[in-house]
């Protein structure tokens, strides 16, 4: 609650932002690469300023930049966005709010990410409910409440 307070009176930025749970994710669009690079160098400088001004600390190690692209070259591209002078960290699959976002969106990393962890626990179940142990049903129920 006290973050959105402090984040609450943000301006208008040139790039769309989305704030979440103490999280601020920027995003814009154009046809040329230095002109991402611009305006994300700028926005991030400006925010800074603001976190500064208000005793916030933003963390250059867990800020990363990503593209989105069709093309398989461009999508690659390690941008050259700098915040508090250094180099941000490219991340072909960033996570926002427990999403993994690949290059076209497709959600093709995340969903696989998803099938393992629910793989993992579906063997858990099969062997909790393959045992010797006499588990009752409603044992394995609210195990599988749980881990779902």
């Amino acid at each position: 609650m006290t973050y959105n307070l402090y984040t609450i009176d943000l301006l208008t930025l040139l790039v769309h932002k989305f704030i979440y749970a103490g999280n601020i994710r920027c995003a814009t669009q154009a046809e040329i690469f230095a002109d991402l690079e611009c305006t994300l160098t700028a926005d991030l400088a400006w925010l800074t300023q603001y976190c500064q001004q208000w005793r916030l600390k933003p963390s250059v190690s867990k800020t990363v930049a990503s593209v989105f692209h069709l093309c398989n070259t461009s999508a690659n591209r390690q941008l050259n966005i700098l915040m508090i002078g250094q180099r941000l960290a490219f991340d072909p699959e960033p996570v926002y709010l427990g999403v993994t976002l690949d290059r076209t969106l497709s959600f093709k990393a995340h969903l696989q990410k998803t099938f393992a962890k629910l793989n993992n626990r579906n063997n858990l179940l099969s062997k909790l409910a393959g045992t010797t142990w006499n588990v009752q049903a409603s044992t394995l129920r609210t195990s599988a409440l749980a881990l779902c």
